[in-house]
């Protein structure tokens, strides 16, 4: 098939928001081969699989455009009048009968004008908030949702500082072997203590933690719903009256299960997850057996979260199955379960798992507000292939393809992130009415919310299932659209938002980043530079500074090059290029070191520790202008294990690290105590 800018392939691939040929990390063009192209369409189910084929879609989404007479989403910014253009000029005229839907339940009539391209629809000032406009010709109706939004992201003025930790990392000497909802909550009251307002921790959704199995918080089961694996089980009413749970607890099995989870390094997610299991499905019968304000409590909740009853008879369906539903009979993966299909005490589990965790994140959440403090989480990319999200809306998912991104210096084959990306017109056109649930989940229990990857604002690198990763293409999406609803819900929660903008990131993601008032990421040990002058730029305003972040090195293993070894390793490095890697390392080093001396945050003799290069550091991020600085909690005592290296599965044991000292060690730790309060101390002084 004949290749270009002009055929009708590329024209296609064009209309259906796929970029033929992109700039690679290296600034050189990629062109984007027909093979993918061709993959990526049909995922999308389009048929081009030949050039007849090619044509008639061609002239089938051309023809679909010119007779679009309104876009389905149209952007209005700020409270003010505005007008839309109306495409198709049969039967407009200035008497087109034009109304807008206002999001309070009233309407408003529309004057419609003719210009001279066509037609506009004029409206006055609209209040902020999501509406429906309608016009109609004859017998037919296009309507098209109008987001007004405020220009810039909701902020507050204030410089804050604060920790950050994986929950599963944190655990403490009563602790049932790992972190947990409580943990979070007592390592935010330690660090307010001290000045600090700010805990930030790995995303907290839904997971499979049995058959199938994914630890990642990255590939969650849905970003709809909780992870019950960080449940506070003492804390549930039920276990303090349910006298089977408390002898299963008490039991000399259960306390040896326990404490060899509190001995292990490395979080068991399967076994801790089973053992807690154990409890909570005798507190789920306990809990349905009786009649209680607790049960009516409950009947409330469900109601206010319809798709949790379908989620709970999912997640029992899989649990029977043993696998994931894309491997699942056709009848159930279309919905179609029956009695024998499930069983009620697993659907119990579920249902009553997430009534406790939002009881739990409610009671965290009101903490953190009681004590004018943020709780900062992360909304994740994607969601697991497997996962209930992309099960319930599987119209809004490609499901041919994967996320992932195309090859760079540090991943030479690129990688494959395994998630199905969401489809960008299909969402469009169901009003993304999936994006603002999960959006409004996670903006409802934090003060700061961090967007993972927010160049998938702009556009996604899509993989053909099959093709290696360096064999995928940029697909875009409609970023005004979605930067709207984002400055929109923020304001709605007062709730600041954070993009994650590292690796190869488009001219315009900052540009627009900046222009809505989504705090930008600065990072050390992406920042650095091998200039004794100039090392570090001091970090501007709207950014949140970090040494580092869970998918990089901690800073003592930064220091000493441990990452560099690890790498190569893993043949990320190749063999001639070791040598010159660790000698960039050592030269970026001693220029930091000679940049934090002039800065008089160093001595200017003697030998040095990671630990006391690292505490430099974070006092330049303390007193720069940036509004937000959040410290790892494990790189205060020069941890070297990293908690996440991308480009691997099997080969590392990622997002099972625990922290090295427990919650009790860390408070009585003097030099972590004397560190964050030299940092409370320049961040006040601002």
């Amino acid at each position: 098939m004949r290749r270009g800018k002009s055929t009708p392939l590329a024209r296609l691939a064009h209309i259906h928001g796929i970029e033929i040929s992109y700039l690679d990390a290296s600034g050189q063009t990629r062109i984007v081969s027909s093979k993918t192209l061709i993959a990526l369409l049909e995922a999308c189910g389009v048929s081009a699989s030949g050039e007849r084929d090619v044509q008639d879609a061609l002239d089938e989404a051309e023809r679909a455009r010119t007779e679009k007479l309104v876009e389905p989403v149209n952007v209005v910014w700020g409270r003010r009048p505005t007008k839309f253009a109306l495409r198709s000029t049969s039967g407009l005229s200035n008497k087109t009968n034009c109304v807008v839907h206002l999001e309070d339940g009233t309407k408003r009539a529309l004057r419609v004008v003719r210009t001279k391209r066509g037609h506009d629809a004029l409206i006055s000032t609209l209040a902020y908030g999501y509406h429906t406009l309608e016009v109609h010709i004859g017998k037919r109706v296009a309507r098209s949702l109008l987001i007004c939004a405020p220009r810039a992201a909701y902020n507050s003025d204030q410089r804050l500082w604060g920790l950050f930790a994986p929950p599963y990392a944190l655990h403490s000497e009563k602790g049932w072997g790992t972190g947990d909802f409580r943990d979070a909550a007592e390592l935010a009251k330690w660090a307010q203590s001290l000045g600090g307002t700010i805990i930030g921790t790995l995303p907290v959704t839904a997971a499979f933690l049995d058959k199938p199995f994914d630890p990642s918080p990255y590939s969650p089961a849905s970003r709809l719903f909780w992870n019950e694996f960080y449940l506070h089980v003492p804390a549930i009413p039920e276990f303090g009256v349910c006298k089977e749970a408390q002898e299963l607890f008490r039991s000399r099995e259960f306390q040896h299960q326990i404490a060899t989870f509190r001995r292990s390094e490395w979080v068991d997610y399967r076994a801790e997850m089973a053992a807690k299991r154990s409890v909570l499905e005798l507190l789920s019968v306990f809990f349905f057996a009786r009649q209680s304000k607790r049960l009516r409590q409950f009947e409330a909740f469900l109601r206010s979260r319809p798709q949790l009853a379908e989620y709970a008879r999912f997640r029992a369906v899989a649990e029977r199955q043993e696998t994931g539903w894309t491997n699942w009979p056709k009848r159930l993966q279309l919905g179609k379960f029956s009695a024998d299909d499930y069983s009620v005490g697993a659907e119990h589990y579920h249902l009553y798992v997430q009534f406790c965790a939002q009881e739990q994140i409610d009671y965290l959440a009101a903490q953190f507000r009681n004590r004018n403090s943020l709780f900062y989480l992360d909304v994740p990319l994607g969601v697991n292939a497997d996962s209930f999200d992309a099960w319930r809306e599987r119209a809004l998912f490609v499901h041919g393809v994967n996320g992932g991104a195309p090859p760079d210096p540090f991943f030479t084959k690129g990688q494959d992130w395994g998630f199905s990306p969401l489809h960008p017109q299909r969402i469009r056109e169901d009003r993304y009415r999936y994006y603002l649930e999960f959006l409004r989940f996670q903006l409802r229990h934090t003060g700061l919310l961090r967007l993972d990857h927010v160049m998938g604002l702009y556009r996604l690198y899509w993989i053909p299932k099959g093709f290696p990763a360096s064999e995928g293409a940029y697909v875009r999406y409609p970023a005004e659209e979605l930067f709207a609803m984002l400055c929109l819900e923020s304001h709605r929660q007062k709730t600041a938002l954070i993009g994650e903008n590292l690796g190869t990131v488009p001219p315009e993601v900052n540009a627009a980043m900046d222009k809505h008032k989504i705090n930008r990421m600065f990072v050390v040990q992406y920042e650095l530079r091998p200039d004794p002058r100039k090392a570090l730029r001091p970090p501007p305003r709207d950014f949140i500074a970090s040494m580092n972040t869970h998918d990089m090195p901690t800073f003592a293993s930064y220091w000493n090059g441990l990452d560099i070894r690890d790498r190569a390793d893993l043949g990320l490095i190749p063999g001639n290029e070791i040598a010159k890697t660790k000698k960039l390392r050592r030269k970026s080093n001693k220029a930091l070191v000679e940049f934090l001396r002039r800065k008089r945050l160093l001595p200017r003799k003697g030998t040095l520790t990671s630990k006391e290069v690292l505490s430099a550091c974070l006092k330049f991020l303390a007193a720069s202008e940036a509004q937000f600085l959040l410290i790892n909690v494990e790189d205060l005592w020069s941890e070297t294990v990293p908690q996440n290296t991308p480009g691997t599965t099997s080969e590392r044991r990622n997002w099972r690290h625990k922290a090295r000292l427990s919650l009790e060690q860390i408070k009585a730790d003097h030099d972590c105590r004397a560190i964050l309060a030299e940092i409370d101390r320049l961040r006040r002084n601002l």
